[in-house]
């Protein structure tokens, strides 16, 4: 399941509010694993990381916007 998809499964079964939350840890979550994998000097690994933080991010932006929180 990619990540949209996930984002409105989520929406829908948990409602905005939680989905933001979510979409915070997620983020946050992401962010730790590339400063781990930066420190350890995985390059490879780490474009995976930043793409999800941002991702997840950017969601975090566009859902606190629509529901105004």
């Amino acid at each position: 399941m990619y990540n949209e998809e996930l984002l409105k499964k989520l929406i829908h079964d948990f409602g905005e509010a939680h989905a933001l939350s979510y979409c915070k840890m997620e983020s946050a979550k992401n962010a730790y694993l590339f400063e781990e994998c930066v420190k350890a000097n995985e390059d490879l690994t780490c474009t995976q990381y930043d793409f999800e933080r941002d991702w997840w991010k950017e969601a975090e932006k566009k859902l606190s916007d629509h529901i105004k929180i």
